[in-house]
């Protein structure tokens, strides 16, 4: 039961016991130091770097369809306010040509017209010499009045251009 009969538990000086305590000089210690931290940012550098490639090869594979399809949206969406813009202003055109042909080209010619008409309506009905032989002054009178109705006429619609014109 000794165990000082065994080799390994034998009893040894205690000067092999000790160890010596080892000495590193500072410029060692400082060049692991510098060697730990270069490789330490080589490697962050790394794999920031592939993390930015993966980024930018991902929106590449994700953005190019969609940025085709943004394109193809622009186009249809400026086509369509184009298209729409300009059918709308012509339209407009057309109901604005549409309302001078009617005020300046329709519209004097029946006003003349029903001036006139009124005028023979009455003339008829207080006793205007239809049925006699002088129809002479019955066109001349129709005639003035006419001529009365396009002069009035003529004068709104010069006094509407000047009033109208820049």
């Amino acid at each position: 039961g000794d165990l000082s009969a065994l080799p390994a538990f034998a009893s040894t000086p205690t000067s092999s016991l000790k160890r010596r305590r080892r000495e590193v000089s500072f410029r060692v210690v400082t060049m692991v130091v510098i060697t730990a931290a270069v490789l330490l940012c080589c490697v962050a550098t790394g794999t920031i770097f592939a993390h930015e490639q993966w980024n930018t090869e991902t929106k590449n594979i994700v953005g190019g369809p969609c940025n085709i399809s943004i394109a193809s949206q622009r186009e249809v969406t400026q086509s369509l306010s184009h298209t729409d813009v300009t059918n709308t202003r012509f339209a407009m055109l057309l109901r604005s040509i549409r309302a001078l042909v009617i005020q300046n080209v329709k519209d004097p010619p029946k006003q003349a017209v029903d001036a006139v008409w009124t005028s023979m309506q009455t003339w008829r009905r207080f006793g205007a010499p239809w049925g006699s032989r002088d129809t002479s002054l019955t066109r001349e009178h129709l005639a003035q009045r006419c001529f009365r109705e396009l002069v009035t006429q003529w004068t709104e619609r010069t006094w509407l251009a000047d009033s109208l014109s820049p």
